[in-house]
C-alpha cells in the first residue's frame, strides 16, 4: 500500500469513528446512534468493494434480480454506483429476502434514492449507499481470515458492524478487537485502531473484572497517543455511567474540582443533575457549558431539550470523534 493511499484509508476510517454516538445514561449500553458527515461518503468514493473474481459467498436469494444488483453493491465503486442510480441505469429491486439488519438498511435505501428523492436530495442517497453497501461487504467478509483481506475491506467491514448495528450483537464486541488488532500492525502511526478497541467495550453490556482492566489498559493507550483529546477521558465516564453510576458522578465532581469551567465537566455534571431529577441543577450546569463552548452543538442542543423535556427522558449523549486534519 502506497503512503497516499494509506494517508487515504487513515482519514476514511477516523471520519468513520466520529459517528458513534453513545448515550449517558444507565441501561442504554449499546452503540444508540449515529451522526452522519458527508466527508466519510466523499472519501469512500475512491474504493473498491469485493473483488469481482470471487463468487458471493451468502445464501441464494428468492429474488432473481436482486442477486445481481447485490453483485453490483458488493463490487463496484462507490461513485460507479451513485453515477448510475442518478443517470437511470441502475434501479432499486422491489423486494429481496435479506437479513433484518440488511432489509431496514434495504429500506431506507430505497427511500432516500427514489427518483423523487433523487431529486431532492443526491446526499441523501448518497449515505444511504454508502451505509447499506459496507453491510453488504461485511457480510461478504464474514467467515474470512482478517489477515487475508485487504485493509480497505477492513475497514469497510468496521463501518457495516457500526451502521448496521451489529457490533451491539452477540460476538460484535469481539469482533471489533480483532478488527483493532490487526488495523495497529497494518497502521502502526494511527490512533484509529486503539480507539476501536475502546469502542468495543463500550459496545458490551456489562463487563466483568478481567475485562473493566482491559478496558481501562485500552485506554490508556489510547490517550498516550493523543493525550490532549479530552473525549477519551469522557469514554471513561460513560463506561462508568453504565457500570457504577455513583463513582461516575463522583470523577466527574472530582474533575469539576479541578476545572471548575471545564465544558464537558459542566455538560456531565448537568446530566447527572438531570437523571437525579433536579432540573434546576441540570440546566444551570447546561446553560454553563454552552456558554462555555458555544461551537459545540452538542451542549446547545442537550440544552434546549432540557427546556422542553421531563427529568427521566434521555436527552444526554457523548460521542467519540476524531481530529481528521491531524492525519
Amino acid at each position: 500500500m502506497n503512503s497516499r493511499t494509506q494517508r487515504q484509508l487513515l482519514l476514511l476510517l477516523m471520519v468513520a469513528l466520529a459517528s458513534v454516538v453513545f448515550m449517558v445514561v444507565q441501561n442504554r449500553r449499546a452503540l444508540q446512534s449515529l451522526k452522519e458527515d458527508q466527508k466519510i461518503y466523499r472519501q469512500a468514493r475512491l474504493y473498491s468493494g469485493r473483488p469481482t473474481n470471487v463468487a458471493a459467498t451468502l445464501p441464494t436469494q428468492r429474488f432473481a434480480n436482486c442477486s445481481s444488483f447485490f453483485e453490483q453493491v458488493e463490487t463496484l465503486p462507490l461513485e460507479s454506483l451513485l453515477f448510475d442510480l442518478r443517470e437511470g441505469r441502475m434501479s432499486l429491486p422491489a423486494n429481496c429476502e435479506q437479513d433484518p439488519l440488511s432489509a431496514k438498511m434495504f429500506t431506507n435505501l430505497q427511500q432516500k434514492c427514489s427518483p423523487d428523492s433523487l431529486a431532492q436530495s443526491f446526499a441523501d442517497c448518497e449515505t444511504a449507499l454508502f451505509q447499506y453497501r459496507t453491510r453488504r461487504i461485511q457480510l461478504w467478509t464474514q467467515g474470512q481470515s482478517l489477515q487475508e483481506l485487504s485493509t480497505d475491506l477492513l475497514i469497510q467491514r468496521f463501518y457495516g458492524m457500526l451502521f448496521s448495528g451489529a457490533a451491539n450483537e452477540a460476538g460484535g464486541a469481539e469482533e471489533l478487537r480483532s478488527l483493532s488488532e490487526e488495523l495497529k500492525k497494518r497502521l502502526p502511526a494511527s490512533a484509529a485502531p486503539y480507539r476501536i478497541e475502546v469502542v468495543s467495550y463500550l459496545a458490551e453490556p456489562d463487563l466483568d473484572a478481567e475485562k473493566q482492566l482491559a478496558f481501562q489498559n485500552a485506554l490508556r493507550e489510547a490517550r498516550a497517543r493523543d493525550p490532549e483529546d479530552w473525549q477519551l477521558f469522557e469514554m471513561e465516564w460513560v463506561q462508568l455511567a453504565q457500570s457504577n453510576p455513583e463513582a461516575y458522578a463522583a470523577r466527574v465532581q472530582e474533575f469539576l474540582a479541578s476545572q471548575p469551567n471545564s465544558p464537558i465537566g459542566l455538560y456531565h455534571a448537568g446530566c447527572i443533575a438531570w437523571k437525579s431529577g433536579n432540573q434546576q441543577a441540570a440546566l444551570e450546569s447546561f446553560q454553563r457549558a454552552s456558554e462555555q463552548a458555544p461551537q459545540d452543538p452538542r451542549f446547545s442542543s442537550t440544552l434546549q431539550k432540557s427546556q422542553s423535556s421531563k427529568p427521566g427522558e434521555s436527552i444526554c449523549t457523548s460521542s467519540l470523534s476524531f481530529q481528521f486534519e491531524d492525519f
